[in-house]
């Protein structure tokens, strides 16, 4: 026994409710065990434990035990302050008596301070404060997420009953663009509607602002954090959100000896009832943390496709040292292989992937080990993994990616090939930037040519003409989202044709053809328009 532990001499059992605290001491005496004393029941304030503890004795003589619950870790942290050592219990490990019928708020103060003293009671992690925001955060965003899914199932049941079917592929977004199209003539049902898509629009919003929220609380929380959070998306369906869920649920990789100690912490270990000879296993256990067990069993889906590197995953290997990305290349071959030979044995899929959830968190807890062996080590690559991680900067990254991808997909331009072929320009008027193109003219030369996309109506071309001058051709685009110019060397497409015919020639169409017959056949309708 420590010095410190030698000091004790009483050990002081709370039973904590929102507004009371109910307390009792069992006191060690030099020449053995002491009487159990009920102290009675106080408010629960701060100014109110103090004078408490103070009646007591001395702080370090003193320790003291509670059981988790609703009131939180503020009492753990106000005595720690004090200088009195605390122990927040697990009440589902509590030992208790089959026979005892009996429940009191005093006989739990007094069972809590004699078990305290007999050194019976389990203790649960205490997270940081900062931790614990973390925490707080992302149970929220799943707690959105969950109002999200139940609010979209109400709305697409409602209009399942009146005759209309959702395609369950399709996004929440494109669910909303769905349900938008959808027209009652019963007004009552158009409002009912109405409320529905508000409420799931809502909804959308409020999970977007959270994850946002997350990225931000990511990049504000300590070192240690940051770097187990980047390193945890090494692994294949693991992202930001389920990386943030085990690093705010676990806390420190340090605290578990072994990697079946974590699986029990989540409680995906297989339940057992043996005796004699007789060994019986079931079920998992799921006693455990619930966030942390229904996070690596998502996750584990990924697994039932053969090994690759998707770009995705490269991306956020990209800044991560190499023995994370060797355990994560191995938690890949591994678990693909353990996926098939369960299903090979007759398995359900669901069984599959439970079990490969449970062999990935060992997988989480080798590579938290390495990066706070690392950060322990003063490894300057992973001080700087997670100096480097910046979640908001990643995402404004991605979101500029994605917008750059669809103007591209959708600036499929129209060139003249060199076999004089027709093909299709498309030019996206949706982003706010402009495009430039540099084409071929008719003479050999290479001109620009640059789309200005700035008004939601119209688009400017510059061309080069014929004689050799840059001249200028506006053309108005009815449809906000896009506008297709179909070219050849000296011929324009029909729609564009008629575009240009109707809203440039105030003469109508029968003087454009005069004006046309008039000026030549060879000159380019372009130039013949803007003169």
């Amino acid at each position: 026994m420590s010095k410190v532990a030698q000091k004790i001499t009483k050990y002081v059992g709370l039973d904590v409710h929102a507004a009371t605290v109910v307390a009792a001491v069992a006191e060690q005496t030099p020449s053995g065990v002491g009487e159990v004393r009920h102290l009675g029941t106080i408010p629960n304030t701060p100014e109110a434990i103090r004078k408490l503890f103070k009646r007591i004795g001395k702080a370090e003589e003193m320790r003291a035990c509670y059981e988790a619950g609703p009131t939180g870790f503020g009492l753990y942290w106000q005595l720690e302050e004090m200088g009195i050592g605390c122990v927040v219990v697990a009440p589902t490990l509590m030992p208790r008596c089959a026979g005892d019928r009996v429940k009191t708020d005093r006989k739990d103060a007094e069972k809590l301070a004699r078990s305290l003293r007999r050194g019976e009671l389990p203790a649960v992690y205490v997270p940081s404060p900062e931790q614990e925001a973390i925490r707080d955060l992302v149970r929220l965003r799943a707690s959105a997420k969950s109002d999200t899914v139940r609010q979209r199932h109400r709305m697409t049941k409602f209009l399942l009953r009146h005759g209309h079917r959702e395609d369950r592929t399709q996004t929440v977004a494109a669910c909303l663009r769905w349900a938008g199209t959808i027209r009652f003539e019963d007004s009552t049902l158009e409002l009912v509607l109405r409320e529905y898509i508000n409420e799931l629009d809502h909804c959308a919003q409020r999970v977007k602002r959270l994850e946002q929220a997350v990225d931000e609380a990511i990049e504000r929380a300590p070192l240690h954090m940051r770097a187990l959070v980047a390193g945890l998306q090494a692994l294949r369906g693991v992202a930001k959100i389920g990386a943030a869920t085990l690093v705010s649920e676990v806390g420190t990789m340090a605290r578990f000896p072994t990697a079946k100690s974590l699986m029990g912490f989540a409680g995906i270990v297989s339940s057992e009832y043996s005796s004699g000879s007789k060994v019986r296993r079931g079920a998992i256990t799921k006693t455990g943390n619930r966030q942390v067990r229904t996070s690596v069993v998502e996750a584990g889906w990924s697994y039932r496709n053969p090994p690759r590197l998707s770009p995705v995953i490269r991306r956020r290997q990209k800044e991560l040292p190499q023995e994370v990305c060797s355990i994560a290349w191995k938690a890949q071959e591994r678990l693909n292989k353990r996926y098939r030979h369960l299903l090979s044995k007759g398995k359900s899929k669901n069984q599959a992937v439970t079990a490969v959830g449970r062999e990935l968190l060992g997988f989480v807890w080798q590579i938290g080990r390495v990066i706070e062996d690392g950060l322990t080590r003063g490894d300057e690559r992973y001080q700087q993994m997670a100096e480097a991680y910046r979640p908001t900067e990643r995402a404004r990254s991605l979101s500029r990616r994605k917008a750059t991808e669809n103007q591209q997909a959708c600036c499929a331009m129209a060139e003249q090939s060199p076999g004089g072929k027709r093909v299709q320009r498309k030019a996206s008027v949706q982003q706010p930037t402009s495009c430039t193109v540099a084409e071929q003219s008719p003479g050999g030369k290479r001109v620009q040519r640059k789309a200005s996309v700035q008004q939601p109506t119209s688009c400017t071309v510059a061309e080069q003409s014929p004689g050799g001058k840059r001249v200028q051709r506006k053309a108005s685009v009815q449809q906000p989202t896009s506008c297709t110019v179909a070219e050849q060397s000296q011929y324009i497409g029909p729609t564009l044709r008629k575009t240009l015919e109707k809203q440039l020639d105030p003469k109508g169409a029968e003087g454009m053809k005069a004006s046309r017959a008039k000026r030549g056949s060879n000159v380019p309708l372009s130039a013949q328009l803007l003169g």
